[in-house]
């Protein structure tokens, strides 16, 4: 009865905070597929993993493991995917109804880096008609 698993700590604002602000200069970095990253990207890859975890580590809420972190960036990407359909959803909406609650910052945050993904933001309305045009001209 005495090994029974523990929750870890919740992660708190300096951890979160340390996450978002290295995704901004190293997303890039992590979405890069390895056919395009060359050769070691995999090794790479791990070392900014390596780096963020130290980072969140700093902040002195408890050691956290590569998995936690990994987990973490997944929820908080799950939840601002969640709260930019939310909107966008609301936005179409006929009206009535409460007012749609604001996006929390960390979520703010996320969909910012996200801001020209389709698989997050969706695909524009007017993509049809530019594909459209292309083939007309191909076809000139």
């Amino acid at each position: 009865m005495e090994n029974v698993n523990k929750r870890a700590k919740a992660f708190n604002e300096c951890e979160i905070e340390v996450m978002t602000d290295f995704m901004k200069l190293n997303i890039h970095k992590l979405r890069m597929n390895h056919g395009s990253g060359g050769p070691g990207m995999v090794a790479r890859v791990r070392e900014i993993w390596d780096e963020l975890l130290a980072g969140v580590n700093a902040c002195g809420n408890g050691p956290r493991t590569l998995q936690q972190i990994k987990e973490k960036w997944r929820n908080m990407t799950k939840n601002a995917k969640a709260d930019v359909s939310k909107e966008r959803n609301h936005a179409a909406a006929t009206g009535g109804g409460p007012p749609l609650t604001e996006m929390s910052q960390t979520s703010q945050a996320v969909a910012s880096l996200f801001a020209h993904s389709a698989s997050f933001h969706g695909v524009v309305d007017d993509a049809d008609t530019v594909i459209g045009m292309f083939n007309i001209v191909l076809r000139l």
